[in-house]
């Protein structure tokens, strides 16, 4: 749990730093944090949420691509195979 913490903590200090308004929005697909590609930073925004569930505080529904309110490898793949850098 705490390490899950770290991981939004950092993935929110990003989103600030970047200055992302709205980072449902996606531009591009897997682009979780609005910065126009899909790297490692999205990456760990999946990772934050990995083996949530729809209703848990870790759970991300942006990071739900399958939409079946659980957030697991699909979803980490999803994202891989969109990995731009």
């Amino acid at each position: 749990m705490k390490m899950r913490l770290a991981t939004m903590a950092a993935v929110l200090l990003v989103i600030l730093a970047l200055g992302i308004t709205n980072p449902i929005a996606l531009a591009i697909d897997g682009d979780l944090t609005g910065d126009g590609k899909v790297d490692i930073l999205d990456m760990t925004v999946v990772a934050a949420a990995f083996g949530s569930i729809l209703g848990d505080p870790d759970y991300n529904a942006t990071a739900d691509f399958d939409a079946n309110s659980l957030i697991d490898i699909f979803d980490l793949a999803y994202v891989a195979i969109r990995f731009t850098g």
